[in-house]
């Protein structure tokens, strides 16, 4: 059985920027990530929100279909991964510049603006990514990180094109998925930082960064697919993408 797709109201043309949002059994979550996207000060005919459900057994379904043809809704008939959800979303994205968007973070209102715009006046760059606050289940700041020092897999947007030119993300991996994703993008493409604290990554038990399950098989398979044969080696290649940021 194929995956089921809902297209928002705007379904003719191309948009300035696709907001990817992915969910996972984050119910208690995803209104708030879905809202972020929605109050972006940045005009609404110029971008879209695609939310591709990696089939969700809690009320996931629910709140996406009460936005009905105000977003973009995928739904995937069997849990395959976000490596698997994002690809399926970045195909299904008829914008120029793609941001993600995990479905237990949010966005400052700012963020479509001054990435795109950013991109728009600087076409040597492929890619921005922003730093980030920590918070909490309260939505309090808890910190503040650099995506140069501390890079993650959201708030970055990047030229739908050169993604898909790289093979977009290798859906062998179920984790560290971004971090293989990041060493193939600047191996041949640019990533530019801004100071700017736009993402907000929360921080809690939950969280898919926090499960370690099979964090270090993957770590593994990473640094054999790119020659990274000893921890210096990966630290190095750690500096390189960081650097690239």
């Amino acid at each position: 059985m194929k995956d089921v797709s809902k297209n928002t109201t705007n379904t003719e043309g191309q948009v300035k920027v696709s907001i990817i949002i992915a969910n996972y059994n984050y119910c208690h979550y995803l209104n708030r990530s879905i809202r972020s996207a929605f109050i972006q000060n940045y005009p609404v005919d110029n971008y879209e929100i695609i939310v591709v459900d990696d089939s969700s057994s809690d009320w996931s379904r629910e709140i996406i279909d009460s936005y009905g043809r105000m977003i973009k809704a995928i739904y995937l008939k069997k849990n395959t991964g976000l490596a698997t959800a994002r690809n399926r979303a970045i195909k299904s994205a008829r914008g120029k510049y793609l941001l993600f968007l995990d479905a237990d973070d949010y966005l400052n209102r700012d963020i479509v603006f001054i990435e795109s715009t950013f991109l728009d006046l600087n076409p040597k760059w492929d890619a921005i990514a922003c730093d980030y606050y920590y918070i909490d289940d309260n939505e309090q700041i808890i910190g503040r990180n650099s995506c140069l020092k501390n890079p993650i897999a959201c708030g970055i947007m990047f030229l739908k094109d050169k993604l898909i030119d790289i093979g977009m993300y290798d859906e062998e991996f179920r984790v560290h998925e971004d971090k293989d994703l990041q060493i193939r993008f600047t191996e041949k493409y640019t990533i530019h930082h801004i100071e700017l604290p736009l993402y907000r990554y929360r921080q809690h038990s939950r969280s898919l960064s926090n499960n370690e399950r099979d964090s270090k098989y993957f770590i593994e398979k990473l640094k054999t697919k790119h020659n990274l044969k000893s921890s210096l080696n990966y630290n190095k290649k750690k500096h390189i993408l960081s650097s690239s940021l």
